[in-house]
Parts: C-alpha cells; structure tokens; sequence
C-alpha cells in the first residue's frame, strides 16, 4: 500500500453547517443566483485536483505500514475498510440509548455551530418530510449532503460507492441528498436515489427496510427550499451540514479519505454520526453522575499558548472523601467555526504549579493530542492524579496547547465511588526521552518503600511516541513501541500499540472520542495517541508484585522485543523517534 502525498491543509473545503450575515444578489424569487452561489462556492470551498503537502504529519514514508499488521481492510476494492468502527450495538438497532424521547425544543434557532435547528419542511421523492413530525427524541441524527456540479471534490463524494456509507454508517440517522442546480436537482437526486436502490438489496436481513426510511431524496434546488436550508445555502455555499441528537447545528469536517486516493468519500459522513453516538452516550453518563463536585479551572478563555487559572479546591478533609477524579475539557474554535482553530496535531496538557512556588508548574496532571482544524470535548479519568491535590485550597494551574489556537472550557469532577480507598503518597519514577539504542542507558530501577497501611499500589504513566521520517521503522509515531513495567521481577505490566501505524487504527476510535473527518491525517494508528483525542494514562494496578518494606520496580522501552536501533530511512525528511513520558507510582490507603 502507499501512502497518499501531504497535504496543504488551507487548500482543503471547509464542511459546515453556519452561514454569517450579509446581503446579496437575489433572483425575482429573493434567492441568491445560481452564480453567485457558484462563486461562494468557488471561493469557500476550492478542492484541489490533486492534494499536495506542507504539513510535518502528512509525511508518511512507504513503510510506515511495514512493523505492524494491518487492522481489517478491503471493502473489495482494497479501500481500508472503516465500516469495521461502527459498534454492532448501534449499527444493527437503532441506537438504544437511554434516556430517550426528548421533546422537539421550542427554541430560540439559529444556524451557527451549537445553535438549536429549528422546524423545516422538505420536499422528497416521497413525499414531504417534516423535521419536527419527525423529530426521533434524541435518538438520530439529520445529515445533510449538497450536490454542487462541476466541482471536483462535491462529484467525488456524490459518485463515490453509496454501499460503503451503508456499510459504514450507524442506523440511527437520517440521511438528505440534495442538489444546487436550479433545473437539474430533481434529476440529480433521482439518479443518486437509483444507486442507493440498486445496492440496498444487497445488504443482509432487514437493513434495506430500515434504510428506506433514512434516505431522503429532495426534489427542489437547495437554494429554493423558502426555509432556513436555503438560508443556509443562500449565503454560503455549503457542501455538508449535519444535526446533532441534541438538536444542534454542526459541522462535517473534511469527507476526504487520505488513507487511499484523497478524494471525497460519501461514506465519510458515517463518522460524523457515529461521533454524535459518543458524544450523546457521553453526556448521558456525565447527566447520570450523582454527588458530583466540579472545580471550573477555564471557562470560555482563547490560549494560543500557555494559559494560567487558579482553581478553588474543598478543603483537605473534603478531598480526602474522593476516590474519583476526572478532567472535562473541550477544545472549541474561535466563533464555533471548524478551521478558525489549531492548524496541527499537537501535545496539549495541564500541569500543577507547587504550592510554594506558583511559577513551577512541572506535575502533568492530564494530556491531550490536538486535532487538525477540529474541535472536541473529552472526559478522562485521572483518579490517581488526586494524590497531587489532596490538600485541596486554592491551586494554581497551567494550560499549555504548544501554540495552538483554541477556546478552553475545562472543569475537575471529584466524586466518591465508595471503594474506601484515597491515594496518599506518590513516587515520581522515570521520563521519556530520544528512542534509540541508549533509550534505557539510564533508567535504572526505582527502589521504593510501601508505607505502611498502603491498600493499593497503581502506576501512572503519560506515555506517546512522537517522530516519523528519519528512520525506517518510522519511529516512534508510527510504529509499536512497547513498555514494560516489572516490579520487584515479576510479570511486567506492558503498555503497547498495535495500532500504530495502520491505516485506519485511529478512525476506528471515533466511538470512543477520536475527532472525525479532521484537516490532516487523522485516520493513521499512532503510538499512544490520535490527533483530535485524550491521552489515557497507562494505569494498572501493581499491588499484587508489592511487598511490606523495600520494593523495586523496572522499566524499559523496546521495538520487536529489543532496545531500539534507529536504522536510517533513505531521504530522511522529518525528526527523530522520541518517548514521551512522565510516570509515578500511587500510594492509596
């Protein structure tokens, strides 16, 4: 397989749901004319013929895929086949997830990103189709795909195969087709209906009844509607829009499938619903959370850089209480606008200053990967991370996004779960460092003593591989570097990456929070992180290795079982392979 050419992300079609205020030419109707969508079109929404690169991550040499086993591929056409990521609980019913039936809300509407949609009418091939007759209560989502002739990239995705959006996409979602051209959008959608009818018998069991009534077919040219679509429409020439299950206007990212040919891909817009899954099963969990303390760290502020807050803890014998702690961070855009963020994927964290010197702030608290143009939220459990600020008060602490622009809102959740467990004490073990031959020179083994009433004892570890294009193995971004953990010799506790270096290893985690549809090359594994997603950290519990008194433990980091041995590529062209790490060790009693 070879990898596409990088990409020149500023040159990429923005895939949005908003339009912004102004006036413009209109025909005797009041709409816009067809040229001067044309030329929104042209101007907003330009897609190269071929996509070239200037982006560092878009490099990726012909044997980035050689170290590790592919993850399941060929739809038929040796296309990776992401239709593997679609959990089979929401693909095979309807989403069943509670609570349901949510009523249609009352407004205020609006067609920015995170407005409420309001009602509209649609005319099908079936018939009209009404949204809030339709409304599932929260269990569907509404996408929306315009037709725009003559430009490349909307023929790709319209001519592209419609069986792998079926095979791709979760169920609980409605689907509209719809055409710019004032003459032919009857004709147009009719044709694209023809295919989805001809490929719907050949799926299994009762999905191509089930699909029949998600697949809307409409007859009048998108900027005639008399709605708020052709409001849409009207004033920016959009390719996708999508409606959330919250009801929410939103974006639908870049429909390119750079892990092929670069071209647009219908079956892309299967990711966006499938994130929708997560995000609504996320928020249902966070709704169901009881007793519940939130410390807001940021609220609202735009960093492109380091950002500083001072957090107001419960007092210690409050935060001795908790056995739970986790960070809620989105990751927004300015304006709400997809491509008004961070350009890039790169390493965003939060640190702990020291109480006695508030400009010390060296304790990595949590970690996260940007993503490219993209923006997210993610919940993530740091438990063992209480021991830094048991004593609760006041707290300083630091944001820092590696220059990448976007608007913060993050909080603390503390809660008790009931285990009778709260961590103490903690043991600082070993950094990252270059990942090469002298990789482990060094990181000698860590004696510790258990102190006593110790109930517990759990490893904590950041743990990402960054680098690619200067050695063959396309360390350590993109290939499987393992890490092994042994305390006082026995079993080691081995924290690896299958997925790295696959084509598809990080789109098959849209379910669990990885950003769809991103500006750059978001779909390839990598080693411990995804752009556009939190970095977990690396947890297990080691007490069954620990002993009363003196203990050690071990570490070191390999590639097929061996130090690391950077063999150089032919025409390097990026940095070399480096571990990025911090780690500790937890004491609960």
């Amino acid at each position: 397989m070879r990898f596409p050419h990088r990409i020149i992300l500023s040159a990429l079609p923005l895939l949005f749901c908003a339009c912004s205020a102004g006036s413009s030419p209109t025909d005797a109707d009041g709409q816009a004319t067809e040229e001067v969508i044309a030329d929104r079109i042209t101007a907003d929404h330009s897609h190269p013929d071929s996509l070239s690169a200037d982006t560092p991550d878009s490099r990726l040499p012909d044997t980035l895929e050689t170290q590790v086993p592919e993850l399941p591929d060929t739809l038929g056409d040796g296309t990776a086949d992401l239709s593997d990521s679609v959990p089979p609980d929401v693909s095979e019913a309807a989403a069943d997830v509670a609570p349901r039936g949510a009523p249609f809300a009352p407004g205020p509407y609006g067609v920015k990103p995170f407005d409420t949609a309001g009602p509209f009418v649609l005319p099908t091939t079936q018939g009209d189709w009404d949204f809030q007759e339709n409304w599932g209560g929260g269990d569907f989502s509404y996408v929306f795909l315009f037709y725009a002739a003559g430009y490349d990239y909307s023929e790709e995705i319209w001519s592209s195969p419609v069986e792998d959006l079926l095979k791709k996409s979760p169920l609980n979602v409605h689907y509209f087709f719809l055409s710019y051209g004032t003459s032919t959008a009857k004709a147009d959608v009719e044709k694209l209906e023809a295919r989805f009818n001809e490929a719907l018998p050949k799926l299994p069991g009762s999905l191509p009844d089930k699909w029949k009534q998600r697949l809307h077919f409409v007859t009048t040219a998108a900027p005639k509607l008399g709605n708020w679509v052709s409001d849409v429409v009207n004033d920016k020439g959009y390719f996708a829009f999508c409606i959330d299950r919250r009801q929410r206007m939103r974006e639908a990212g870049l429909l390119a499938d750079i892990t092929t040919d670069s071209k647009g891909k219908m079956r892309h817009l299967g990711f966006e619903v499938e994130h929708f899954n997560y995000e609504w099963e996320r928020d249902v969990a966070l709704d169901a959370q009881e007793d519940v303390t939130i410390v807001p760290i940021f609220d609202g502020q735009t960093f492109s850089g380091n950002g500083y807050a001072e957090a107001e803890l419960p007092p210690a014998e409050v935060m001795h209480k908790f056995d739970t702690l986790e960070v809620d961070l989105s990751m927004g855009c300015p304006n709400a606008t997809d491509g008004n963020c961070g350009d890039w994927d790169y390493l965003a964290y939060l640190f702990l200053c020291a109480q006695d010197n508030p400009d010390l702030c060296e304790v990595e608290m949590a970690r996260w990967i940007t993503g490219y143009k993209r923006q997210g939220r993610w919940v993530t459990d740091i438990s063992p991370a209480l021991v830094f600020i048991q004593d609760g008060g006041k707290r300083r602490f630091r944001y820092d996004a590696s220059g990448q622009t976007y608007v913060i809102h993050m909080s603390l959740r503390l809660r008790n779960l009931g285990s009778g467990l709260r961590p103490a004490s903690a043991v600082k073990l070993w950094g990252g460092g270059p990942f090469n031959q002298d990789y482990n020179t060094g990181k000698t083994p860590k004696a510790f003593d258990l102190p006593p009433g110790t109930k517990k004892t759990q490893l904590f570890a950041y743990i990402t591989g960054h680098g690619f294009g200067n050695d063959l193995a396309n360390c350590a971004e993109f290939c499987n570097h393992t890490h092994h953990f042994t305390v006082n010799g026995g079993k080691a506790y081995v924290k690896q990456h299958p997925e790295a270096g696959t084509s598809i290893g990080c789109a098959a985690k849209v379910s669990e929070g990885v950003v769809p549809n991103q500006f750059g090359t978001w779909p390839f594994g990598r080693g411990g992180w995804c752009p556009g997603w939190d970095v977990e950290p690396f947890m297990p519990d080691v007490s069954k290795d620990t002993v009363p008194g003196a203990n050690s433990i071990d570490y070191d980091a390999l590639f097929l079982g061996k130090n690391y041995e950077p063999k150089p590529a032919p025409n390097p062209n990026g940095f070399g392979a480096n571990i990025n790490m911090s780690s500790w060790l937890v004491f609960w009693e």
